[in-house]
């Protein structure tokens, strides 16, 4: 029969044994199981992270809106109306005639009747002028098309600008009473329209 050491020593074996049983199905899993959800909560608290961001983004975009909304009103307004065309013609000449220069649109042209327009270019009208006067006066011309009145039309690109010196025979064949040394200039405008 067993003596008591033994039984002990058995006893002991046997509790070991199932002690380490007791840790391999039951602890070893568990531990896996608890690496697995705090991975998982750490990825999730990078993605609340992430959105808390985006939350926060949002609302001082949206505060930055409602602080530039009359910024965008006032931007939408600069663009010309396609009724107000036969206006910023008028402005123009009255400019021209109060400064002194000959005024004569040579073409109109619109951005939307160009096939090859660009898919997501503002449209816009192309004014073809030519102006015949002093350099002075060719100064004063331009620096009021910035100035030009009511509906401001401020969205506008000079395209091109081509300034000749007039001589003594181009000046025969000129009905405008030029003198010699005046300047011919041919000045491309853009309009950005709506």
């Amino acid at each position: 029969m067993l003596t008591a050491q033994k039984k002990l020593l058995l006893s002991l074996i046997i509790g070991l044994a199932g002690f380490t049983l007791f840790i391999g199905l039951v602890i070893f899993p568990l531990m896996n199981r608890i690496k697995i959800a705090s991975q998982e909560c750490l990825n999730n608290q990078d993605i609340l992270a992430k959105l808390d961001q985006r939350v926060s983004l949002f609302k001082e975009l949206k505060k930055n809106y409602q602080d530039n909304e009359d910024n965008v009103l006032s931007l939408n307004n600069a663009f010309l109306d396609s009724e107000e065309t036969v206006g910023l013609i008028t402005d123009l000449e009255t400019i021209a005639n109060q400064i002194g220069n000959f005024f004569e649109i040579k073409s109109v042209s619109s951005s939307l009747l160009d096939k090859e327009k660009i898919e997501g270019d503002n449209p816009y009208l192309m004014f073809n002028i030519y102006l015949r006067g002093s350099f002075p006066e060719l100064l004063n011309f331009m620096a009021n098309l910035e100035n030009i009145p009511y509906p401001p039309y401020r969205l506008m690109e000079i395209d091109d600008l081509v300034i000749k010196r007039l001589a003594k025979e181009d000046l025969a064949f000129v009905d405008f009473d030029l003198g010699e040394g005046n300047l011919e200039t041919i000045l491309s405008i853009k309009v950005y329209i709506q």
